[in-house]
């Protein structure tokens, strides 16, 4: 600042962001710093910006392979549930057959065990066919699944 003297004159004047200035040498040089100063801080700001857009980026990256997973997690369990039901299902389906088969056999056995000169009519156990005591076929039924015991006869 003490180089103001007439030996430290600009000859011309000079433009600083299209004003003109007129001066010394060290008037030029403080506004070439306070230009460079906000040359850095708008760099400096550039910078910051760009560093957290990228950080944004990599956390983005980050959920997104997060996300897979528990989406590759998820669909293996569907796919398991999915495995699970249709085993369930086609053990129903051969409890079912079964079940029916064993209702099958148990009527032909019980066919036999009637036989036809009682009209359709299955006879108490230890009765006669058409003896005093003898049941319909529908509730000797009803009864053996009932368990039979004197109290329901």
């Amino acid at each position: 600042m003490s180089n103001t003297g007439s030996a430290h004159g600009l000859g011309g004047g000079f433009s600083v962001f299209g004003y003109e200035l007129t001066g010394s040498e060290s008037r030029l040089f403080l506004f070439g710093i306070v230009v460079g100063a906000l040359a850095v801080v708008g760099l400096g700001i550039l910078v910051a910006g760009a560093r957290h857009r990228s950080r944004l980026g990599r956390l983005a990256r980050a959920d997104v392979r997060e996300s897979r997973k528990q989406a590759a997690v998820a669909w293996r369990e569907r796919d398991r549930a999915a495995e699970q039901h249709k085993e369930a299902k086609e053990q129903a389906a051969r409890a079912r057959a079964e079940a029916a088969e064993a209702r099958a056999e148990a009527a032909k056995v019980k066919a036999r065990a009637v036989g036809p000169s009682s009209g359709g009519k299955a006879a108490a156990p230890g009765a006669k066919a058409g003896a005093r005591g003898t049941r319909p076929a529908w509730l000797h039924r009803f009864q053996a699944r009932r368990g039979a015991d004197s109290r329901h006869v």
